[in-house]
């Protein structure tokens, strides 16, 4: 969502400046003309001015990780619940965080929510270092008033997102180990023919410059994705994605049922948490099945009919659920749909890791064969070269 610098007078004749995130400029003037400010201009902010080239290319390039995030709002959910406010929270957190980027927002994030931002706009403004879901939940536990009780959910699901992204360092090495392999593999007549020096040169002249080459346009393809202009084309893209895009499909719906189950939990009926949860969703065609459904509750449908609409959900499930929600069994409802989606995410993990390692095992065959038959031709010529020099000597 845009994020728009708003400059209104209040009702003393102050002129205030702050940041407002809506869909369009009007709908960021009416959050303050609602509080009974005159608004005088609005101007939309872009996340990537003002940063420092520095940093924001180590945004691109590497994100905040997970585990970092689940601390921080950990941290957060600690203080708030023992009595600090909003900003005072972030100012101690300021000094305590291990993850230097996380620590110079807390801090200009405790400026802007002194001043009366919430803390979901300071988010939207570096939205290279939080994940759209999180921002999402985090302004959906703001309009709800029950942040505290949210906050649990967003450290619970920050830490299934590091495990998630921890389980697929395995296959990232064994990769490397292979890509390094073939290397050697293909180098081996270099080494043969001209000895340590020579192999040496060839590595340093020849394959090092196509590795630095390589991993630089890795980087660049990562920090484009993350671009906020491109994300929405390339999430399109992941989502069309075979493999991929059923992964996402499902992680995507998880958030979703978990963030129903903690607003359900914190006292919203089931039909207004399905309606707030839809802002966690990163994936394109899960929110658009989502918006589908949500037409019908504004209808004043059931909420299984409004997943029936969404087409996300299978007909079983549907069938148990609507038993449970005619039943007046909300609990049992929630539960059921969190434990479906949890079911279904754990079956799309498994194979997506089977297709992934399938892949790499074809494609480390194929690399280690393609060098080592390099390597071979050349030891092959560097020892007829090493022949033809000795029968040539006088």
């Amino acid at each position: 969502m845009p994020v728009y610098q708003v400059t209104a007078k209040d009702r003393a004749g102050e002129t205030r400046v702050t940041t407002v995130a809506a869909g369009t400029d009007r709908s960021a003037a009416a959050v303050l003309q609602e509080r009974g400010m005159f608004v005088l201009d609005v101007k939309r902010l872009s996340p990537l001015r003002g940063r420092a080239p520095g940093d924001l290319l180590r945004d691109l390039v590497s994100p905040v990780k997970s585990d970092n995030l689940a601390l921080f709002f950990r941290h957060y959910a600690t203080l708030t619940h023992v009595g600090f406010s909003p900003p005072s929270a972030l100012t101690k957190m300021s000094s305590r965080l291990t993850d230097v980027r996380l620590e110079r927002f807390a801090a200009d994030a405790s400026a802007r929510t002194r001043s009366g931002e919430p803390l979901s706009a300071a988010m939207r403004m570096r939205s290279l270092m939080f994940p759209e879901w999180v921002t999402g939940m985090v302004a959906t536990a703001e309009q709800s008033g029950r942040f505290d009780d949210l906050l649990p959910f967003l450290h619970r699901e920050l830490q299934d997102a590091g495990e998630f992204e921890l389980s697929y360092r395995l296959p990232l090495v064994y990769l490397r180990v292979v890509v390094v392999l073939a290397l050697v593999l293909t180098t081996a007549g270099a080494l043969v023919a001209n000895g340590v020096t020579g192999w040496l040169s060839a590595m340093i002249c020849r394959f090092l410059p196509a590795v630095v080459l390589v991993q630089a346009a890795a980087w660049g393809v990562r920090g484009t994705m993350r671009l906020p202009n491109m994300r929405p084309t390339w999430d399109a893209i992941l989502s069309a994605l075979p493999g991929i895009g059923s992964l996402r499909r499902a992680r995507a719906l998880r958030c979703f049922a978990r963030a129903v189950e903690a607003l359900y939990h914190a006292d919203r009926p089931v039909h207004d948490a399905y309606l707030n949860s839809m802002s966690v969703v990163d994936d394109p065609f899960v929110a658009g099945g989502l918006r589908r459904g949500a037409a019908a509750i504004l209808d004043a449908q059931t909420v299984t009919q409004a997943l029936a609409e969404s087409r996300l959900i299978d007909t079983r499930i549907l069938n148990e659920l609507l038993r449970l929600e005619t039943a007046g069994k909300m609990d049992e409802f929630v539960l059921l749909l969190v434990r479906d989606r949890d079911a279904a995410l754990t079956a799309a993990v498994g194979r997506a890791k089977a297709t992934l390692w399938g892949v790499l095992i074809v494609a480390s065959v194929l690399l280690i064969f393609a060098g080592a038959t390099v390597g071979l031709a050349s030891v092959m010529h560097g020892a007829v070269s090493k022949s033809i020099e000795m029968i040539q000597e006088p």
